[in-house]
């Protein structure tokens, strides 16, 4: 066993003075041309086609539900003369209202590998996202060309 831990540390300092990093974070983010780590999984950067960012589909109907239950209690208790029905129809529109206001996209990023597609990381900002694909891009690039 000393002489494959030794064989390893070789290989290893071998990887890490012949690597480039082109993206790196305290979040255990890190993309070389080697290869790429996400927290505690590795992925091969020549086994790795190209990255995408997509966009998580919302779904509207809760919030829609409530605003249209929202203007029927609003109706309802204007012409029952209702108060109680009236502000319930009003917390109702504003909490379907509240939904659409404060509900913000979600975006991955999704490798392309050999075994097939891998979400890797998952986000609300996409300046974080697009940065981290643009150093994907460009160790795919420079693994391509070495």
């Amino acid at each position: 066993t000393a002489w494959s831990t030794r064989c390893w540390r070789s290989k290893l300092a071998d990887t890490m003075t012949t690597e480039r990093i082109f993206y790196s974070d305290a979040n255990g983010i890190r993309i070389g041309t080697v290869e790429m780590a996400f927290g505690n999984k590795r992925y091969g950067t020549r086994n790795v086609s190209s990255a995408i960012i997509e966009t998580q589909t919302r779904r509207r109907w809760p919030g829609l539900s409530m605003i249209f239950v929202g203007w029927a209690l609003l109706a309802a208790g204007f012409f029952s003369d209702s108060f109680q029905t009236m502000l319930l129809g009003a917390a109702a529109f504003l909490g379907g209202s509240m939904y659409f206001s404060r509900r913000k996209p979600t975006y991955g990023l999704r490798l392309d590998t050999g075994k097939g597609p891998v979400y890797v990381v998952a986000s609300k900002r996409k300046l974080f996202l697009d940065e981290i694909k643009e150093a994907i891009d460009r160790s795919i690039d420079a693994s391509r060309g070495a």
